[in-house]
């Protein structure tokens, strides 16, 4: 019954996440379920002190990541990217593609392959939509140029 009651919890609040009810914010849709979690008794207060301790590192890094993303956009690395990425695919959408997954491998040899979706996101994006690319084109380079490849040796 925990479990169901928890899976239920968990389905509410990824629903408000995506669906925003009135502009409802990310934060308030996840403080929300979180406190429900907690009333029902699905998750206790002692638990959180145990998932800090295994998620305490990567979220530090996430927020690093985040931090330098942010500063990258400000100084506009991200355009610049893009333009170059564009002008070094001279019109062929192939050749751009295959670019930008080689650009997802490099930024991903120096991130983490989470940051370098992070911080490849707004590069492919940006360059995307300057030289008018569809939702689904744009959608399909996303994909290819942050492609998260598992440490299977874990």
């Amino acid at each position: 019954m925990q479990m169901l009651l928890a899976l239920s919890i968990f389905i509410a609040t990824i629903a408000l996440v995506i669906w925003q009810p009135r502009g409802l914010g990310i934060g308030w849709s996840a403080s929300a379920g979180a406190a429900v979690a907690l009333l029902t008794g699905v998750v206790q207060v002692s638990d959180i002190a145990v998932v800090w301790q295994i998620v305490w590192n990567a979220t530090a890094a996430f927020i690093a990541i985040i931090i330098v993303s942010l500063l990258l956009d400000e100084a506009g690395f991200f355009e610049w990217a893009a333009l170059h990425v564009a002008r070094w695919g001279r019109g062929s959408g192939r050749m751009l593609f295959a670019l930008s997954v080689l650009l997802g491998a490099a930024v991903a040899a120096v991130f983490a392959n989470d940051g370098a979706a992070l911080i490849l996101t707004p590069i492919v994006i940006a360059m995307l939509v300057a030289l008018g690319f569809s939702p689904g084109a744009t959608l399909a380079f996303v994909m290819g140029s942050s492609q998260k490849t598992e440490n299977k040796a874990r």
